[in-house]
């Protein structure tokens, strides 16, 4: 799918929101714009797809698809809710060793307290 191929509004819309024109500018917005660093897809010319993957699991958040029409607000808000998404899930498979005193390889949830990774977690 080429920028071309896009509906006319939901470009003009795509480069108001995210503050760039074109496709790479809307995925670098995206992107960096998010602490999970979300993604931006086209799956057709009035629709875009927005998700995120979690270093270190074999999913992320849901992918989901947005059709045209619809607000800079419905996009900052669904990639809010990926966001939230991702957290829950990096909290519940990132702890380390020492969050729960989990020693087997399984992932383990993220103890906010942990002293030694400061409830951050670890990267698997």
């Amino acid at each position: 799918m080429n920028e071309q191929d896009l509906n006319k509004d939901m470009v003009e819309l795509l480069n108001t929101t995210f503050s760039r024109e074109g496709m790479n500018g809307w995925s670098k917005s995206v992107y960096k714009g998010t602490t999970c660093g979300a993604h931006i897809s086209y799956p057709s010319e009035t629709s875009i797809a927005l998700g995120s993957i979690v270093e270190g699991c074999d999913y992320g958040a849901e992918t989901v698809v947005l059709e045209w029409p619809f607000t800079d607000e419905v996009i900052w808000s669904t990639l809010t809710d990926i966001e939230e998404e991702c957290e829950m899930i990096w909290n519940s498979t990132h702890g380390c060793p020492d969050c729960f005193d989990i020693s087997d390889d399984e992932p383990s949830p993220i103890n906010l307290n942990c002293s030694s990774c400061q409830g951050e977690g670890l990267i698997l």
